[in-house]
């Protein structure tokens, strides 16, 4: 296998991964399926992108600078790969717990924030959900590791850089695609999937945790081998 086509395998699950929080791609929902929906529902995503280029940037510009960087990977256990599987790991433990109260707060900060935002507001309010889902920037780190000490070249580099942060942003650029492509009669849908995602955040957060940090321990292991 190329080293380009393995970069990108590796990054790929990372970046879906990334795009699920809840709270957020439930804004984004609520929003959509209003009318007017579009000014806001670009507000959301441009806030959310801001968030993901911010923490990647800072990220990527760090691990560029260990001493690995485009070596290539080394044989031996990938201890972020590994420690960031444990860290999901036991934070799964805590989201697959009962926390009704919690759910429904969420629910009503969302849905009170909506209903009388301004576009600025909205900016920060989406840009904040973003920038402090410390479980999504996790779930990061291993994939922008590999991109920074593969040995791929820089424009296979900036491909995968790229592909991981489209991966990334479906969850607020998802809903609005659909909302575009199918016009007004989804709406409805939509208000029944935002309603079914705000009931089930922490379950989601918490399933996702645990599916991917035990793909990151599987990979971190064989990797060892």
């Amino acid at each position: 296998m190329s080293e380009s086509l393995r970069l990108l395998l590796d990054v790929i699950p990372l970046g879906l991964a990334a795009a699920i929080t809840p709270t957020l791609i439930g804004l984004q929902l609520l929003v959509v399926a209003e009318t007017p929906w579009l000014r806001r529902a670009l507000v959301v995503l441009g806030a959310n992108a801001l968030a993901f280029v911010l923490i990647m940037v800072i990220v990527a510009a760090g691990f560029a600078q260990l001493p690995d960087a485009g070596q290539g990977h080394s044989a031996g256990l990938d201890k972020l790969r590994f420690g960031c599987a444990l860290v999901l790991l036991v934070m799964s433990v805590y989201f697959l717990l009962p926390h009704r109260d919690l759910q429904v707060k969420a629910q009503e900060l969302v849905e009170r924030k909506v209903a009388k935002a301004s576009s600025w507001l909205f900016f920060g309010l989406a840009f904040y959900m973003g920038i402090s889902d410390l479980s999504s920037f996790i779930v990061l780190l291993p994939g922008l590791h590999d991109v920074t000490s593969s040995d791929a070249n820089l424009p296979t580099k900036a491909i995968c850089l790229t592909i991981l942060l489209l991966l990334a942003l479906l969850g607020t650029s998802g809903p609005l695609i659909v909302r575009l492509a199918l016009g007004s009669r989804v709406a409805p849908a939509l208000d029944r999937t935002y309603h079914w995602v705000m009931a089930n955040n922490l379950r989601i957060v918490g399933l996702m945790l645990l599916g991917i940090g035990g793909y990151l321990l599987v990979t971190a292991v064989m990797r060892a081998g």
